[in-house]
């Protein structure tokens, strides 16, 4: 052979490399090392887990109700609710009374009528909580509403019905 037009195989070139490595690197990929498997089952690393579980649990369901305008103004009715809960009752409906004339969604205006009925009657204003109560019984509409889709949509199979 001339050795100006040698041709250069990789795999003549780099045999024995490769018969030495290639046990290392399958002992290496399907080794399991002691400490990190002892590292996963200590408790403090199942409570690590358990609170990341939660936490993304947490924020999957803030966007899923960040995405529905409804969802978000009911969220944010119950809200108040709890702030409400370290004040007076009074302060609780003189807030959503003025708040009920400004709201647009049906379900939000819902959610605070319902609010008001419960606020109503935990102080004696069995009237004023019968009238919100009125209200949501006389408004509620003759069709069922749609169905809501869950977030995320069903994986779909690709494959039509038939």
């Amino acid at each position: 052979m001339n050795p100006t037009t040698t041709t250069t195989n990789p795999l003549t070139r780099f045999r024995l490399p490769a018969i030495v490595l290639a046990p290392v690197l399958l002992i290496g990929l399907f080794a399991q090392p002691a400490r990190a498997q002892q590292g996963l089952h200590s408790p403090e690393a199942m409570q690590f887990i358990e609170a990341m579980r939660g936490y993304l649990e947490v924020i999957d369901r803030f966007s899923t109700i960040a995405q529905d305008p409804a969802s978000s103004g009911i969220a944010a009715v119950l809200s108040a609710g709890e702030i409400f809960r370290s004040r007076t009752p009074e302060e609780a409906i003189n807030f959503y009374t003025k708040l009920l004339p400004e709201t647009k969604n049906e379900a939000v205006q819902r959610a605070i009528r319902i609010q008001l009925a419960e606020l109503y009657k935990n102080t004696n204003q069995q009237e004023k909580a019968l009238e919100q109560l009125r209200t949501l019984i006389t408004s509620a509409p003759a069709e069922p509403p749609m169905p809501r889709i869950p977030y995320p949509p069903p994986p779909t199979t690709g494959t039509p019905n038939r």
